[in-house]
């Protein structure tokens, strides 16, 4: 749903809901779009997927789609500004959410004036397993949505998955020409607004394999910062949390309130600064025991808060 008109409307709200269970074999998308640098783009549009007793899996479309958003909420304008990305939330509290690959995408993107509202919060939930997936929020100006994820079981593992706040990436043109092929545009997500918080928790453990969490502030504004909270034991393994400094902006605090920590066999947690900005904080709160570097097999730091030289212009 969305509107490319000169006086761009607000994406309408998409919900699915189901007691068994969802699966997704095509792209749900709620935007709202302008071409015209004297309008402002409006909102994206809600989306929420519901399965009350069952699993969602969300199929790898990248054969047949120009990008990887399979659900998206955004608000894009090309020379004018932009408004809300839309909340996205997908909930399995009795089951499974899995992937294999996919984007979940809430943004609000301004090309020329970089001028946006906020990005939206992604909200997921599932009982035992969160699995290849890419979730992305971010703003031109404001601040990216926060992300939200609630386990609900004795166990939740989460797996292979990516929450990246800067960098480039490549989604669908929302203003396609007409009776051509879509194509892609390239975002360089850079120097944006201030990154959204990330909160993992879950009633007991936690399992983290080839997780990758990025809050970095990479303009003025202040890092995002991560909280994962336990009662039981958290694990992680080839994973990584990074709410780096790579401007001026601070550093964002990494919180771990568990039962148990077990950081190695490829673990990381990063809060430095590379530039001007301040390095960020790492808060371990350990009811029980804490295990750092079990299965390293190198000599880097399992975490760290360094200060790297600040780079230097020739006058």
């Amino acid at each position: 749903m969305g509107s490319g008109s000169n006086e761009s409307g607000n994406g309408g709200a998409i919900t699915v809901s189901a007691d068994g269970d969802i699966d997704i074999a095509s792209t749900l998308r709620s935007s709202s779009s302008s071409n015209s640098s004297l309008d402002e783009s409006g909102d994206g549009g809600s989306i929420a997927l519901v399965s009350n007793f069952g699993d969602i899996e969300i199929a790898n479309l990248s054969e047949r789609f120009v990008d990887n958003s399979l659900i998206s909420s955004f608000s894009y304008s090309v020379a004018g500004a932009a408004g809300n990305g839309g909340s996205t939330s997908v909930r399995a509290p009795k089951g499974s959410i899995t992937g294999d690959g996919g984007r979940i995408l809430t943004a609000a993107i301004a090309e020329a004036s970089g001028v946006t509202d906020t990005g939206g919060n992604i909200y997921l939930e599932a009982s035992s397993t969160i699995s290849g997936l890419e979730i992305l929020t971010l703003a031109g100006s404001g601040n990216s949505g926060d992300v939200n994820v609630q386990g609900r079981s004795e166990s939740l593992t989460i797996d292979n998955l990516r929450l990246i706040t800067s960098g480039r990436i490549e989604i669908a043109d929302p203003n396609p020409t007409i009776n051509q092929a879509p194509e892609t545009i390239t975002l360089n997500i850079d120097n944006l607004g201030q990154p959204g918080n990330t909160l993992i928790q879950n009633t007991g453990d936690i399992i983290l394999n080839n997780v990758n969490i990025e809050a970095s502030a990479n303009g003025s504004q202040p890092a995002g910062g991560v909280t994962v909270t336990s009662p039981g034991q958290v694990t992680f393994t080839n994973s990584q949390i990074t709410s780096n400094a790579n401007s001026t902006g601070d550093a964002g605090t990494i919180r771990l309130d568990v039962g148990q920590l077990n950081l190695g066999n490829g673990g990381r947690i990063f809060a430095a600064t590379s530039d001007s900005g301040n390095g960020g904080n790492v808060i371990i709160n350990a009811t029980d025991s804490v295990f750092l570097g079990e299965g390293v097999q190198d000599f880097e730091p399992v975490i760290s808060v360094l200060t790297f030289p600040t780079k230097c212009s020739n006058p």
